[in-house]
């Protein structure tokens, strides 16, 4: 009887053993997925008449973002998980900014906005399996088409610009199934800056421009 048990408890725990090795989830392979969050920023424009900073302002943007992304991980032995990760993200984020300020201070009859299209990025990550959590942190290459324009006292005008720049962030994902993995995470983007010359009647001037947004993404994903 005495062995009877003792082989009967070997057993369980052998296939108790077998099971929580069968539960335990791999990460790596390709994923494809799509994504929706909010995203808000902030940008300078700067107004610059023959080389001289004439006058700034610091239009918002606020609004949401979809997209799609797709990716790949490695899981190692030993649980940590490198992975690289690309997405696009199409934007209805906007505002604008009443009276421009000169460097002395003083405001200006004009109205400065900002309208962001897209944005886009290339990053590394690293995260660690916790079986079918994995949190992790990102970074990389962020890329962002925004629409600049303001309303002058005797003109209107208009920047389209594809910019560059590098974004940061982090997350945890969540496996609910050994195929649909769950993503939530935040990130931080500097598109870096540009500038364009403004077209008659002042085609001396300048305007120079930057962005810079904070999102958070949540999203579902297919891995093969």
């Amino acid at each position: 009887m005495k062995k009877l048990v003792m082989a009967a408890a070997a057993l369980a725990l052998s296939a108790g053993t077998a099971t929580a090795q069968d539960a335990a989830y791999d990460w790596s392979g390709v994923y494809i997925g799509a994504q929706v969050g909010y995203i808000w920023g902030d940008s300078l424009t700067r107004n610059f008449v023959g080389g001289t900073f004439d006058l700034f302002a610091t239009p918002e943007a606020d609004g949401t973002l979809g997209g799609i992304y797709l990716g790949y991980n490695h899981q190692f032995s030993n649980d940590v998980v490198v992975g690289v990760d690309a997405d696009v993200a199409w934007s209805r984020a906007d505002g604008d900014f009443d009276g421009a300020r000169h460097p002395t201070g003083l405001p200006r009859r004009n109205q400065h906005a900002v309208d962001i299209d897209y944005t886009a990025a290339l990053r590394a990550r690293l995260g660690y399996a916790i079986d079918r959590f994995m949190p992790y942190i990102a970074g990389g290459v962020a890329i962002g088409r925004a629409n600049f324009a303001y309303d002058h006292v005797f003109v209107d005008a208009v920047f389209s610009d594809t910019l560059t720049g590098w974004t940061i962030g982090g997350g945890v994902e969540f496996a609910a199934t050994n195929n649909l993995i769950l993503r939530a995470e935040y990130r931080y983007s500097d598109f870096g800056d540009g500038s364009a010359q403004e077209f008659p009647p002042y085609p001396w001037e300048t305007q120079r421009y930057d962005l810079k947004t904070h999102d958070f993404r949540i999203g579902v994903a297919y891995k093969f």
